[in-house]
């Protein structure tokens, strides 16, 4: 899935280095300029998007901790009240 993108890339990249070589088309310092700019916004880029990763994980885990929570009110009730219950629906529910 992302084999065809990195070779593109390289392909390009190699392309424009070596045309960059033989032809002298753009000024030393033009070329130093762009990676900077680029740099400072892949920079904040990356930050955003960890940010957002760990909203994400964080959420999950809120959640999972939300289901843990509940499975073991449901299993305090199931002791608590294994005799009205009866011993299958104790036995079913603990098999959840």
């Amino acid at each position: 899935r992302i084999r065809e993108p990195i070779m593109f890339n390289m392909l390009w990249s190699g392309l424009f280095a070596f045309l960059q070589q033989r032809f002298q088309f753009l000024p030393e310092m033009a070329a130093v300029q762009p990676h900077a700019l680029i740099g400072s916004a892949l920079g904040l880029l990356l930050v955003f998007r960890t940010n957002a990763a760990y909203n994400r994980f964080w959420e999950g885990r809120q959640i999972w901790e939300k289901v843990h929570s509940q499975s073991r009110a449901i299993a305090r009730f199931c002791m608590l009240y294994r005799d009205e219950i009866g011993k299958s629906k104790v036995r079913r529910i603990a098999n959840l």
